[in-house]
């Protein structure tokens, strides 16, 4: 695991006010990425495994993991692979909404200019390097500096490309990235937390087959929840509404 100059990686998180212009998300860094506990007033979660976690900080997550990994070692000769702890998604999030694609791309290309110095580098070019994205891939493919274009071109440097790529929605054509999961709220601390949250939902009563979180797009109107939401009630398939909106909730 590399040693990268804080700006990186802790630097970032400390500008946490930036992270969203509509929300505050400096609480979700709280327990090594993990959120703050949710609070278990009505005894529906397990006492301690449940948090309030923010679905782009894997990265966050994966790095404090990584910190307590037993097999960690500083002889790049012998390691079989090299984690870059590089928050990009953290960091392209703060100036996401802004229209100055050149702050976008500043630390990534210090990193890949900082990776192509180091030894370990060279050996083979990055092929045995991996770093945690954190956000949809989507996010890092800009290939054009138009001031209105979406996201960072991060995935496009060519030292990128040799790296692999963890991101939790991944390209379809990209050889080098593979998709991981959205963090959930549930982090089990041992196995027993695991078999009592089984034990727990297979004892509660499920009326409802299935759930689905999501938006109504009026730009997309073939999305499965705009679908669902024209579904009479009087059908046989009951559903139940819970409508979403900065916080607060609605059930229908």
């Amino acid at each position: 695991m590399y040693d990268l100059p804080k700006k990186f990686n802790s630097d970032i998180l400390l500008d946490c006010k930036h992270f969203n212009p509509w929300f505050d998300l400096c609480p979700t860094l709280l327990n090594s990425g993990l959120g703050p506990r949710l609070n278990n007033s009505d005894g529906m979660f397990h006492e301690t495994a449940w948090y309030n976690t923010d679905q782009f900080l894997v990265s966050v997550i994966f790095h404090n993991r990584m910190k307590q990994y037993e097999c960690l070692t500083t002889n790049y000769s012998m390691s079989s692979a090299a984690y870059v702890p590089y928050y990009v998604g953290l960091d392209v999030t703060r100036y996401l909404w802004d229209n100055d694609p050149s702050r976008r791309d500043f630390n990534s290309i210090d990193l890949v200019n900082f990776l192509r110095m180091r030894p370990e580098w060279t050996v083979r070019g990055g092929r045995d390097h991996f770093v945690v994205v954190g956000r949809t891939m989507w996010d890092f493919i800009r290939n054009s500096y138009k001031n209105r274009d979406w996201g960072s071109n991060f995935a496009l440097l060519p030292e990128v490309k040799n790296m692999t790529t963890l991101s939790v929605e991944a390209l379809q054509w990209a050889e080098n990235d593979f998709g991981i999961p959205y963090p959930t709220y549930f982090h089990p601390l041992k196995e027993g937390d695991v078999i009592s949250w089984q034990k727990k939902v297979r004892s509660m009563e499920r009326p409802w087959l299935f759930s689905f979180v999501g938006a109504p797009r009026p730009e997309f109107p073939k999305m499965l929840i705009d679908n669902t939401y024209g579904i009479s009630r009087k059908t046989l398939i009951n559903f139940r509404f819970i409508y979403l909106k900065k916080g607060w909730w609605k059930e229908e």
